[in-house]
C-alpha cells in the first residue's frame, strides 16, 4: 500500500495545507499529521484517496458571514477518516443568539458541477460543531456511509443527506442542532434527515441506524421528504419536538401530487419526550393526503415512546405517539407507548385522497395523562370516513377518556374498522366510542 504524508510542520495556513492535498498521488493512503488550519475558502478533496488524520487536528473557520464550507468532498472514492478526536469548527458557538446569515456547512460532498459521486465514506471520530448549516451535507452521492461522527451545536442539521442513495448513516451523535433562543422565526432543524437536491431526485435505499440524537427542540429528530426503501432502525432520539417523521416532498415543477415515501421500516427505536407539553408526534407518517398521493408500505415495530403526543395550541393539536395520514399497507406492531400527552395513535383517514388501509396488533399503549381534558382523548384514535384496520392483540392501559375512538361513518362497506377479541382493556372507562362498523370482539 502507498502512503503520502502531509506534515505542516507548524505552519496553520489554509493555501499550505490545500497545496499538500494537490500534491497527493490519486487512489494512495494519505497520513495527515496532526495540524491546526485556520479555515477562509475550505479544503478541497478533488481526487480519489484516503485521508488518514492524527487525533488533534483541528480545522476551524472565524468568519460567521462566510459561506464556504470547512471539508469539501468534490471527487468519487474518497474517505476521510479520524484516528482520534479530529475538529472541524465552524463559527457559531451554542451561546450566540446572533441570526443565522450564510449557510456553511463543516463537511461536505458535492460534484461542483452537479454529477453524482460515487464511494464516499466519513469516519469518525471527526468533532464538527457550531455551523451555520448542517454538520455534514452530502448530495448526489451513491454508496455513502457517514460513522461515528459527533455534530454539535449546529443551525440547520446534524447530518443532511440530498439526494442521495445506498447510504449508511451509523453510530452518530448528535446534539443540539436549531438555531438558539430566543431566536424563534426559523423553526426547521434536523438531527439526520434523507431529504433531496432541488427536489430531485429523493433519497433512497438509506439505512439510519444506531445513531443517538438530542436537543433538536423545535423540529424533527430524524425525517425524510419522500424517502423510499429507507430504514430507521436502533436510534436513540431524546429531547425533541417530533421524534420521525416520514413526508412527501416537493416536486421541481411545483406541481401535484407531491412525491409520497414508500417502503419505510422504523424499528426498535427509542423515544423520548421533552417536557410534559412540549414534544409533539413521536413517529409521523403522512402521504400527499390533498392529491391522493399515498405513503406505502410502512412497518412500524418494537419502537419504545415515551412523553408525546401534546395537546398544543400551534400545529400539534392532532399529535399522537404515533400518527398515519394517508397511508397504504402500515404495520403497526410490538410497539411500547407510555406515558403519552393526548393520543396513543392516531390515524387519519377524512377523504378518499387521504384513505388509510393496514393493521394494528400487539402494541402496548398507556398510560395517556395529557393534563388539558378532551373528549377525543384515546390510546387510539381514527379520524375520518375513509379508515380500514385490524386492530387485534392490543393492551389498552389507563387512559381518561377511551381506548378506542373512531368519528365518522365509513362512506361504504369497504372502510370498516374490525377489534378482535384479543385486545386488553385495563384501567379505562370506556373500550370504545364510535359511528364506524365495529366488529366489536369478533374472531378474525
Amino acid at each position: 500500500m502507498s502512503f503520502y504524508v502531509i506534515d505542516m510542520n507548524g505552519a496553520e495556513d489554509e493555501a499550505t495545507f490545500q497545496s499538500y492535498v494537490n500534491a497527493a498521488p490519486e487512489n494512495v493512503t494519505v497520513l495527515v499529521k496532526t495540524c491546526n488550519v485556520s479555515l477562509v475558502n475550505g479544503i478541497n478533496f478533488r481526487k480519489p484517496g484516503h485521508f488518514l488524520f492524527e487525533a488533534g487536528s483541528h480545522f476551524t473557520l472565524s468568519d460567521f458571514s462566510s459561506a464556504n464550507d470547512g471539508l469539501c468532498v468534490r471527487s468519487s472514492s474518497v474517505t476521510l477518516e479520524a484516528q482520534g478526536p479530529v475538529a472541524v469548527t465552524g463559527p457559531r458557538t451554542s451561546a450566540t443568539t446572533q441570526a443565522q446569515t450564510a449557510t456553511n456547512n463543516g463537511l461536505s460532498a458535492k460534484d461542483l458541477a452537479g454529477a453524482d459521486l460515487f464511494d464516499v465514506a466519513i469516519k469518525g471520530p471527526f468533532k464538527i460543531k457550531g455551523w451555520n448549516g448542517a454538520g455534514i451535507r452530502p448530495t448526489r452521492v451513491t454508496n455513502l456511509r457517514v460513522e461515528g461522527v459527533e455534530v454539535a451545536d449546529c443551525s440547520y442539521a446534524g447530518v443532511m443527506l440530498n439526494s442521495c442513495k445506498y447510504a449508511w448513516i451509523e453510530r452518530n451523535r448528535v446534539v443540539n442542532i436549531g438555531l438558539p433562543q430566543p431566536i424563534t422565526y426559523a423553526e426547521n432543524a434536523y438531527g439526520i434527515a434523507a431529504s433531496n437536491d432541488n427536489q430531485l431526485p429523493v433519497s433512497e435505499s438509506v439505512w439510519i441506524r444506531n445513531n443517538q440524537i438530542s436537543g433538536v427542540v423545535t423540529w424533527h429528530g430524524i425525517d425524510t421528504h419522500g424517502g423510499r426503501n429507507v430504514v430507521i432502525e436502533g436510534n436513540l432520539i431524546e429531547a425533541v419536538r417530533d421524534g420521525i417523521y416520514i413526508t412527501p416532498q416537493n416536486r421541481a415543477d411545483g406541481g401535484v401530487p407531491l412525491l409520497a415515501p414508500e417502503n419505510v421500516k422504523i424499528l426498535n427505536n427509542s423515544l423520548v419526550g421533552r417536557s410534559a407539553n412540549a414534544s409533539g408526534f413521536g413517529i409521523l407518517v403522512s402521504g400527499d393526503y390533498t392529491n391522493g398521493n399515498f405513503a406505502k408500505d410502512i412497518l412500524i415495530e418494537g419502537n419504545k415512546i415515551e412523553g408525546f403526543g401534546w395537546l398544543g395550541t400551534s400545529g400539534q393539536e392532532q399529535s399522537a405517539s404515533i400518527g398515519l395520514e394517508s397511508v397504504l399497507g402500515y404495520v403497526v406492531t410490538g410497539n411500547v407507548i407510555k406515558n403519552g400527552r393526548f393520543r396513543g395513535i392516531t390515524v387519519s383517514a377524512a377523504t378518499g385522497g387521504s384513505q388509510s388501509f393496514g393493521v394494528i396488533t400487539s402494541n402496548f399503549i398507556g398510560p395517556i395523562a395529557q393534563i388539558q381534558t378532551s373528549a377525543s382523548q384515546a390510546c387510539l384514535y381514527l379520524y375520518g370516513a375513509y379508515n380500514s384496520v385490524i386492530i387485534d392483540n392490543n393492551t389498552f392501559y389507563y387512559v381518561n377518556m377511551y381506548c378506542i375512538y373512531a368519528t365518522n361513518q365509513s362512506p361504504s362497506s369497504n372502510y370498516q374498522v374490525r377489534v378482535g377479541r384479543a385486545n386488553n382493556y385495563s384501567y379505562s372507562p370506556n373500550k370504545y366510542a364510535s359511528s364506524y362498523h365495529i366488529d366489536a370482539d369478533a374472531s378474525l
